[in-house]
């Protein structure tokens, strides 16, 4: 995040640089602090997002790809990631996704 820069318009921004896509309401559904030992300490926001506009790109990333939520355990993620996957791909990830 840019100085003074709300969590909102710092995904609006990121989301739009790495896929193209403007992306519509974001909703807040998870947020924790997660320790990377011997390096930093992050405080993490994740969003779920169900309106976007354009055509998603991918520039940056080596691989992207859609799948069903509970394929989700199945990638590697970073570490300060893995509770939101748990919750995604456990009972609670239906109420967080809708």
């Amino acid at each position: 995040m840019e100085p003074g820069e709300r969590c909102e318009d710092a995904l609006t921004r990121e989301i739009k640089e790495e896929l193209a896509i403007e992306i519509h309401d974001p909703v807040k559904i998870f947020s924790h602090r997660h320790v990377y030992p011997v390096a930093f300490e992050v405080n993490l926001e994740f969003f779920r997002v169900t309106r976007f506009s354009g055509h998603v790109r991918n520039r940056v990333f080596q691989q992207i790809c859609w799948v069903p939520v509970g394929e989700l355990t199945k990638f590697d993620f970073l570490e300060g990631d893995l509770p939101l996957i748990a919750k995604l791909a456990g009972p609670e990830g239906e109420r967080l996704l809708s």
